[in-house]
């Protein structure tokens, strides 16, 4: 039900029950609890007769560092100015403004943190496909949102209250200001490198290795700067994966093609019949299928490698 990398939490409350049981949906460059950061939450209400779908924010720490007073006119500031920052055809029908029916500090910090929301009345559902098409919107508005609330951040210093920084491994961009002069030039700069690695990205290699080691691949990721390499009976993959952000599956497209045509060149033999795998954490749509499988003998001039596509969801 949602893109690859994303991950979901739910919680009755801890020690004792609580009033408002919640499922949570974290993008892990941006959160991953519901302490701090912008994240995606069912938030069931009191009595238990409504479900809240909320784009909403981390309440713990601001509660820690601020007081619940404090904190609560710092998550509605923020929820206006992300809000705002959307725009109005972004968030068209959805609500401001929710309630959880419990008038105590957690319930009441969940309500001012509050960005957008739909809510559900228990006792009559919408049929599913409803649901799906409520939940997909959300997902998206979820990565608005956290773009929305980065350039906040970067325009003024200081005007979100809550952070947001994304958690990667490796450095910078290692070709950054950088033109290879030979095939052994680009291989030795690159390879001696670290590349910037997304946490949703990490997770995609890693959920792909070993679901196709169970179909009796043979995966690996120690071989740097390739993000992931398959072997069975004498044939190899060559796999570079891709998070689609905000939807945008032209960018992620655009990206693997060129990064599996460039790794192919300079990382294997002239003669090479290695294979190309462009992985996503959603589908990229039928035309780009089309367009990568189909249309590549036609635009490939580089020798045997094919490109097969692979457009994958979380499930």
């Amino acid at each position: 039900m949602l893109p690859a990398g994303l991950t979901v939490e739910g919680s009755g409350g801890k020690g004792n029950a609580t009033h408002t049981p919640w499922i949570g949906v974290f993008d892990p460059d941006e959160t991953d609890s519901p302490q701090e950061g912008i994240y995606l939450v069912y938030i069931y209400a009191a009595p238990l007769d409504r479900v809240v779908l909320t784009l909403n924010q981390g309440v713990g720490r601001l509660r820690k560092k601020y007081g619940d007073v404090e904190a609560r006119s710092r998550l509605a500031s923020d929820a206006a100015a992300v809000r705002a920052a959307l725009g109005t055809t972004a968030t068209a029908g959805t609500l401001p403004n929710v309630t959880f029916g419990v008038n105590a500090p957690l319930q009441r910090a969940y309500e001012a943190g509050n960005i957008a929301a739909i809510q559900y009345d228990l006792a009559d559902l919408p049929p599913d496909a409803d649901l799906l098409t409520d939940l997909d919107r959300f997902v998206d508005l979820y990565q608005d949102a956290i773009v929305a609330k980065r350039d906040l951040l970067q325009q003024d210093p200081g005007s979100v209250s809550s952070s947001s920084a994304p958690k990667t491994t490796g450095g910078s961009d290692p070709l950054r200001q950088f033109a290879p002069k030979s095939d052994s030039d680009y291989i030795t700069h690159l390879t001696g490198k670290a590349l910037v690695r997304s946490r949703r990205h990490e997770t995609l290699v890693k959920e792909y290795g070993e679901h196709v080691a169970s179909l009796g691949f043979s995966p690996a990721t120690n071989v740097h700067p390739r993000d992931l390499t398959l072997v069975k009976e004498d044939h190899e993959w060559l796999v570079e994966a891709k998070v689609v952000y905000r939807g945008n599956a032209t960018n992620a497209v655009r990206d693997a093609i060129g990064q599996l045509l460039q790794y192919r060149h300079f990382l294997y033999a002239s003669d090479s019949a290695v294979r190309l795998v462009a992985l996503f954490t959603e589908p990229v749509g039928d035309a780009y299928v089309d367009f990568s499988v189909l249309g590549w003998h036609q635009i490939s001039v580089e020798g045997p490698g094919r490109l097969e596509w692979l457009g994958v969801s979380k499930g």
